[in-house]
């Protein structure tokens, strides 16, 4: 399927993959998308507010497994984070926390996907998205209108901010058909 991708459609995957040490998943794929839209797309983006640094801004906040509201509660019962992250590093050395987990393997020793369920999902919702526009390649507009049609809870929330969902859509498959 991937030879069907555009340069800039390959670009938003690898980037998707450089955004996670886990895996990749609809919202990783939705940063790349805005990262690498381009002429109209870029515009409409733009237009209605949604920036790579703002999606960028709320991976972020998810990021790590606790934030400051949870270190505060655990601290209050007498967890130190600091004091743990101490003890993990002086046993597992520094950074030991920030390192990238080795990745699983199958049962016959190759690596696991990178993808998640629902990051493949929209993959596969992006190749149809291509054909029933009658496009030979999957392009970026092609793997929006694919996160568009399945999105998760946080990329609903992203966009939803700025957008209705059903409208972005709307006007992503104008800018299709105008371009074809």
């Amino acid at each position: 399927m991937f030879e069907r991708f555009t340069t800039s459609a390959r670009a938003v995957v690898r980037s998707a993959l450089a955004q996670t040490k886990q895996s990749i998943d609809v919202e990783h794929l939705f940063l790349g998308v805005v990262q690498h839209a381009d002429g109209p797309l870029r515009d409409l983006l733009s237009e209605v507010g949604i920036t790579a640094d703002d999606v960028r801004g709320e991976l972020r906040a998810d990021e790590g497994p606790l934030g400051d509201v949870d270190a505060e509660a655990l601290r209050s019962i007498g967890i130190d984070l600091d004091a743990v992250r101490r003890s993990l590093e002086s046993t597992f050395g520094e950074g030991a926390l920030d390192r990238e987990p080795p990745r699983s393997r199958s049962w016959f020793g190759k690596p696991r996907s990178r993808v998640t369920s629902d990051g493949k999902k929209t993959l596969e919702l992006s190749l149809r998205e291509a054909i029933r526009l009658k496009s030979h390649e999957i392009g970026v507009e092609h793997l929006l209108l694919g996160i568009l049609r399945a999105p998760n809870a946080k990329v609903t929330t992203m966009i939803e901010a700025h957008i209705p969902i059903a409208v972005l859509r709307q006007r992503v498959e104008a800018l299709t058909s105008r371009a074809a």
